[in-house]
Order: structure tokens, then sequence, then C-alpha cells
């Protein structure tokens, strides 16, 4: 499954309060896809307006949960670290959030390993 890049025109524009009320960080994101052990990941990769960032962030979840995080706190670090001038990725594991999969196939932390290496060599 591959998810189209989400355009900058489907964010709300900077400086507007989002669902939180807090302003929406400058920056941009888009839709990463990736393998795992043959597996596809889904990732979002946010990133400061215009030069390309020196630095990257790997946000990485604890526990069985997806890539936004509990009141979308990885979404706002992301995004937050995009108007700092970082990129973030934020990922889903494999048969988490949009990373397809069987229920079954879920990890808990201690087997995720092989996905984190997978984000980190995207």
């Amino acid at each position: 499954m591959t998810l189209p890049p989400r355009s900058q025109s489907e964010l709300p524009p900077e400086g507007a309060a989002g669902a939180s009320g807090r302003p929406r960080a400058a920056g941009k994101e888009s839709v990463l896809n990736f393998a795992c052990e043959g597996q596809p990941l889904v990732g979002i990769l946010a990133e400061p307006d215009g030069a390309p960032a020196e630095v990257g962030v790997l946000i990485i979840v604890g526990g069985p949960q997806y890539r936004v995080g509990s009141h979308r706190q990885f979404t706002l670090l992301a995004r937050d670290l995009a108007a700092h001038g970082f990129a973030a990725l934020r990922f889903d594991y494999r048969s988490m959030g949009d990373s397809p999969g069987r229920i079954d196939e879920r990890r808990d932390f201690l087997a995720v390993d092989a996905d984190i290496k997978a984000a980190i060599d995207a």
C-alpha cells in the first residue's frame, strides 16, 4: 500500500490554530514508504521550510501505538522540530497504524529492532 504524498496545501496555514489550539509549526510533511524485511512500512517525514536540514531525528514510539501518539504528541513533536530546523521521521512498526500486516503479527517494544533499523536506513 502506497499513500500519496500529503501536499502542503492540505495543511492549515502556518500560524493557524489546529485542533489542539496551538499554532501549526512551519515546515512540510511527506509520506515516506520503506521496507523492513520485505514488508512495507509507512512513515511521515517532517522537514523545515527552506534549506534542507543538516540533522534528522527519528521518533521511536514505545509500546503498541502508532506514529501519531496519544494526544498527537509525536505529530506535534515532529512539526515543532521541523519548525526549529530539524528533519523528523515518525513511522508505524509492521502491523501497526498504516503499515500493513496481520494483527497477530504485532510486535512489542522488545521485537522492533529490525523496524527501527529500517527507519534509520530510510
